[in-house]
C-alpha cells in the first residue's frame, strides 16, 4: 500500500514539473520575440568629447521581404531604398534628412550627449531608422555629424555606434558665399534623358524658406545665388513625378536634386513570410544591415578615423530579456523531493 501511495506521489510530482517546464518554454519564447533593443552613439573624436551635441531619432521604415519600405510620417516620400551601395544609402540618408527637416517632422526621441561623449535611446522595436544631429562650435571649430541610416533587426541585440562627425575649422564671421543648385534627370541606368518643361524648387535657410525659383531649358536647370556662409541652407523639389524616385545631394555650397525615373514594376508594402527554401530572413538581414551601417557611418573627417567606426555589441544577457527565474528553486525543491522518494522505495524493497 504504501508502495503504492510512493509510486502515485512520484507521478503527480513528475506530471507538475512536466507542466511547470512547458510553462518556462512558452513564456521564454514569447519574450524573446518581442524584446527591444538600444542604440547607443559614441561621439567623440581623437582629443576632443563631444557633450551637447543634440540628436534626433527617426523611425522611417521596415524590412520587407530583402528590400525596405517607407512608413510612418515617411510612407509617401519618393525615395530609393533599393541601393545598398555605400552612395546610395548617403544618399537616401540625407535626402531623408531634408524631407524631415523641411517638412518639420516630429521626431521618435531627442537628447544631447552627455558628459561622456554618450547617448543611449532605448525601447527601439525592429525597423529602419533615421539619426541626424545639430552642428556644435567648440572653440572657433564647427563639428557636423554624419547622418545615419541603420536597421535595428528582431534579435533585441543592443548597437554602439562610433559617430565621428565632420569637423570645420572656421570663427564666426558674416562672410557671403556663392551657392548653386543643379536638377539632374536619370533613368534606371543612371542615364540622362527628357525631362518635363520645368520644376518648381524652394530654397532654405535655417530651415525657413527664402524663395521659390523654377529651373528649365532656359537656365540649363541651374540657379545660383549668394548667402551667408555660417547659416544652413536646403532646396526641395516641388511637385516631383510619380514615376520618379529624388535624391538631394550636396557639398557645402553646391546642390544636386535628381529624380530617377522607376520602372512600373509594383512594390510589396506588406510584409513577406520568407519560404523555407529561401535564404533565411537572418542571413538576408546580416547582409543588408552590414552595408546599411556601413554605408551611412562613414566618417566625412578630413583626418583619417580609426579604423573601425561601427560596432555591434552582442553582450551575453543573463537572464535572456523576460526570462524568469522563479522556477528555479521549485525545480529544486521538487528535485530534492524525488530522491527522498525515490530512497525510501529502495530501503523498503531491501
Amino acid at each position: 500500500m504504501r508502495k503504492k501511495f510512493c509510486k502515485s506521489i512520484m507521478r503527480v510530482l513528475c506530471t507538475l514539473i512536466a507542466v511547470i517546464w512547458t510553462i518556462i518554454g512558452t513564456v521564454f519564447t514569447v519574450s524573446a520575440d518581442s524584446s527591444e533593443a538600444s542604440l547607443t552613439l559614441i561621439c567623440k573624436t581623437e582629443d576632443v568629447i563631444l557633450s551637447g551635441l543634440h540628436w534626433d531619432l527617426y523611425r522611417v521604415g521596415s524590412r520587407v521581404g530583402p528590400d525596405f519600405v517607407l512608413d510612418g510620417d515617411f510612407k509617401d516620400y519618393q525615395v530609393d531604398l533599393t541601393d545598398f551601395t555605400v552612395e546610395g544609402m548617403t544618399a537616401a540618408a540625407k535626402t531623408l534628412e531634408n524631407f524631415a527637416k523641411l517638412d518639420g517632422l516630429m521626431p521618435l526621441h531627442t537628447g544631447e550627449t552627455g558628459d561622456d561623449g554618450l547617448i543611449t535611446f532605448g525601447n527601439l522595436t525592429p525597423g529602419l531608422y533615421l539619426l541626424f544631429g545639430s552642428t556644435l562650435v567648440i572653440d572657433n571649430t564647427t563639428y557636423i555629424p554624419s547622418t545615419l541610416l541603420l536597421e535595428i533587426d528582431n534579435s533585441g541585440q543592443s548597437v554602439d555606434l562610433d559617430a565621428y562627425p565632420k569637423i570645420i575649422f572656421r570663427t564666426d564671421s558674416n562672410d557671403i558665399s556663392r551657392y548653386a543648385v543643379k536638377k539632374i534627370w536619370k533613368d534606371e541606368n543612371g542615364e540622362p534623358l527628357e525631362n518635363p518643361p520645368s520644376v518648381t524648387v524652394e530654397i532654405y535657410c535655417d530651415n525657413e524658406i527664402t524663395d521659390t525659383i523654377t529651373l528649365n531649358e532656359e537656365n540649363d536647370w541651374t540657379y545660383s545665388w549668394d548667402g551667408e556662409t555660417m547659416s544652413e541652407w536646403r532646396v526641395k523639389e516641388i511637385d516631383i513625378p510619380d514615376n520618379c524616385t529624388v535624391v538631394y545631394d550636396s557639398n557645402e555650397t553646391q546642390f544636386a536634386i535628381v529624380n530617377t525615373v522607376q520602372s512600373s514594376e509594383e512594390v510589396p508594402t506588406e510584409p513577406v513570410t520568407p519560404d523555407a527554401t529561401e535564404p533565411t530572413e537572418n542571413e538576408t538581414q546580416e547582409e543588408t544591415t552590414e552595408e546599411i551601417t556601413e554605408a551611412t557611418d562613414a566618417p566625412t573627417t578630413e583626418a583619417p578615423p580609426p579604423p573601425s567606426t561601427t560596432t555591434t555589441s552582442e553582450q551575453e544577457k543573463l537572464p535572456q530579456t523576460g526570462q524568469l527565474w522563479w522556477p528555479v528553486p521549485v525545480l529544486g525543491f521538487l528535485g530534492i523531493v524525488l530522491m527522498a522518494v525515490g530512497l525510501r522505495i529502495g530501503s523498503e524493497e531491501k
